[in-house]
């Protein structure tokens, strides 16, 4: 069984066409500009919106564990409370400030989804696994490309490229998203990520490597010639934005740093010119 965000579909974003994609919850970088944060924890788990109310003092009493509490002013939620609890109660209600994210499936029911939209997805599309982080449940991802690689789908897998025994996935993979978030080996997830990179990269297949660009975090590094010492890869920038911001308060966490901004058009630009200007490909 795997544990299972949710799934959704996509058109040119998560590889090639069409694709039914499917995120696996839990996730080890638990990174600050996050978005999403409802993938971190590996159970189900209860988001709570209280801005979903429209009569705030009649939430409180949908949860028999006090968790919810209404000031007169504030709706608010005890986290530690909420995530202790067995029975969810407060989802019986339907009301819609509960909202409830992560569920099991086992690998047939995936397949067999994947296989009812064979017909949608067609020769051109396929499914993509991502996260939360799809590694962490090694063997059960590893048992679910094999199973989507015999239906004939072509598969993608989004990953932070943490795992050491990535590279031994290659093969099932037809399409590896793998995230660098620091080009300093020794910063923030650490020499194993550049290995797999340059795995992969000596394999021959497919790959793209994802720099998240975050200004107060990565803006000013140095990712080109780190990466342009691998070899002509390909490599999508991704501007840090702000949109996942309401899980975080949803799921019962701080807001990220104030220190972390989204990154103005010229520093965006200036990466993308310095990576063309080493023989990388952007994409």
């Amino acid at each position: 069984m795997l544990r299972v965000l949710s799934t959704g579909f996509s058109l040119g974003v998560d590889g090639p066409g069409l694709r039914l994609v499917v995120y696996l919850k839990g996730c080890n970088l638990k990174c600050p500009w996050c978005a999403a944060p409802e993938s971190w924890r590996p159970e189900p788990e209860v988001l709570f919106y209280p801005d979903r109310a429209d009569d705030p003092a009649s939430v409180p009493s949908l949860c028999p564990h006090g968790a919810v509490v209404f000031d007169g002013l504030v709706l608010t939620r005890s986290i530690d409370v909420c995530l202790s609890c067995v029975g969810r109660e407060c989802l019986e209600s339907g009301h819609p400030s509960f909202e409830l994210v992560g569920s099991t499936m086992s690998i047939t029911e995936l397949v067999t989804l994947a296989d009812r939209y064979r017909p949608f997805i067609g020769s051109n599309g396929g499914v993509t696994i991502g996260g939360g982080e799809p590694t962490l449940q090694f063997h059960e991802l590893l048992s679910l490309l094999a199973s989507l690689k015999s239906a004939g789908f072509h598969t993608a897998v989004e990953t932070n490229g943490t795992h050491p025994d990535l590279p031994s996935l290659f093969e099932l993979i037809d399409l590896l998203y793998i995230d660098l978030k620091q080009p300093d080996p020794s910063a923030y997830d650490g020499s194993g990520v550049l290995s797999n990179v340059r795995s992969r990269f000596e394999s021959g297949l497919g790959m793209v490597v994802r720099i998240p660009l975050v200004d107060g975090f990565n803006a000013d590094a140095l990712f080109g010639p780190v990466l342009a010492s691998i070899g002509p890869l390909n490599v999508e920038v991704l501007p840090y934005h702000q949109r996942g911001n309401a899980k975080w308060l949803a799921c019962g966490r701080a807001m990220p740093s104030g220190s972390l901004r989204v990154p103005a058009d010229p520093i965006v630009q200036r990466l993308k010119t310095e990576l063309r200007s080493l023989g990388l490909r952007i994409i």
